[in-house]
């Protein structure tokens, strides 16, 4: 279980675990498996009721509203957000109204007569447990689910192999939270079996929806290691969440999890127009102090940071800097390939001519940290670099920046 090359650190580091047999369904729950049990029990989920008011003592009654989180992309024109502000509360949202109260699984979608074969959504734990016991099955171990999403690989990437592909699981193209170029062609939650499966026959190991566990979650895989089928605890540490002790390992990820830059090669244009010298300020960034990059002007020399992990810092910087008027200023990286994390070259370049090269050793192959945004024109969260103090503000006019993956 785990990887020694992951950054998140919960699923540092790895340890041998046993499983004994076991079956697992091919494909996540779907909302028609899901209504089934619903009409056979007139089982109503955690969405559909009121918030407690012992539990939410502080809230009014039209706040105790049932409902749930809706993801909302962010707004064309919006240039920075905070990354929580994607999450809104919606009265209403609950499986059968996944959008809200004008939402509906039985709406055509996409071509799709309905939703009714997509996996089921505003699931709680104590929902998932229900649904199992009245199935006759149980829900997985994390080391269970781990055994089967690797499909028989030993320490791959992902589900199919090392490389990441948008043909293999559905997760989102672009930048995220601000476009999605829907390469995998999927917008939003795709319908279960829509790619193709892991070695074992199962679908959506990987995208999709997040898919629940029985483990508590905790930091760390001491007390799993050489054991067979490990639980380890009986409740949860999250020193993000302290006063919470009922979390559960959900695995997967879902169609919302984004590479972005990572794990391949990328160009960055910013074109800029500056009305005197020593122009400087952020010009787009992403992530923070414990992981990311950003392409910024220093002095009006144009420069481009990484920042690894918060251990490995790589400067790129023009010697000189960009003349008044209107200028084209470029970066373009090199990915050198191969597993996820791989270093590269990078080059800068102002007007189509380069003016500066480096290596970039180490990259991160799976996320940035939550403490960081991403941003045109500023940078509003944590520096990814300590060469500036936030929110370092472009002086001149910034007119556009392209972001190019290749």
């Amino acid at each position: 279980m785990g990887s020694d090359n992951s950054s998140f650190v919960e699923e540092r580091s790895p340890g041998d675990v046993t499983v004994t047999n076991f079956c697992i369904d091919k494909y996540e729950v779907t909302n028609a498996q899901f209504g089934e049990f619903v009409k056979a029990t007139g089982y109503m989920t955690v969405a559909e009721r009121p918030l407690s008011q012992e539990q939410f003592p502080n809230l009014s009654d039209e706040q105790r509203l049932p409902g749930s989180l809706v993801f909302e992309m962010a707004k064309a024109g919006v240039k920075q957000i905070s990354f929580l502000s994607l999450w809104h509360w919606t009265t209403g949202a609950n499986w059968q109204h996944p959008f809200g109260p004008d939402s509906a699984i039985a709406q055509p979608v996409a071509g799709i007569a309905n939703k009714s074969n997509n996996p089921v959504v505003h699931i709680a734990y104590e929902d998932a447990l229900a649904y199992a016991k009245w199935s006759g099955k149980s829900l997985p171990t994390e080391a269970q689910w781990e055994y089967a999403a690797r499909g028989g690989l030993d320490s791959a990437t992902y589900t199919w192999g090392n490389e990441y592909s948008e043909h293999r699981a559905n997760t989102w193209q672009g930048i995220f939270p601000f476009f999605n170029t829907k390469a995998d062609g999927h917008l939003g939650i795709a319908p279960v079996g829509s790619f193709a499966p892991n070695g074992y026959g199962l679908y959506d190991m990987a995208g999709n929806v997040w898919e629940w566990t029985t483990n508590f979650f905790q930091v760390g895989r001491d007390r799993k290691s050489h054991q067979i089928n490990p639980i380890a605890f009986n409740q949860s540490f999250d020193p993000k969440k302290p006063d919470e002790s009922e979390l559960h390992v959900i695995k997967g990820g879902s169609y919302l999890c984004a590479p972005n830059i990572k794990n391949r090669s990328f160009s960055i244009i910013a074109d800029v127009d500056v009305a005197k010298d020593g122009n400087e300020g952020v010009l787009v960034t992403q992530g923070g102090r414990f992981a990311g990059w950003s392409f910024f002007l220093e002095e009006g020399k144009p420069t481009f940071a990484y920042n690894f992990l918060n251990s490995d810092r790589t400067i790129i910087q023009s010697s000189q800097p960009i003349a008044i008027g209107k200028s084209q200023i470029k970066f373009d990286f090199t990915y050198d390939g191969g597993a996820p994390g791989a270093g590269g070259t990078g080059k800068l370049s102002i007007n189509d001519q380069q003016v500066a090269e480096g290596r970039i050793d180490k990259t991160v192959g799976y996320r940035f940290g939550l403490d960081g945004t991403f941003d045109v024109g500023q940078d509003t969260g944590t520096p990814a670099v300590d060469t500036y103090q936030t929110p370092f503000a472009f002086t001149g006019n910034l007119q556009q920046v392209t972001l190019e993956l290749k």
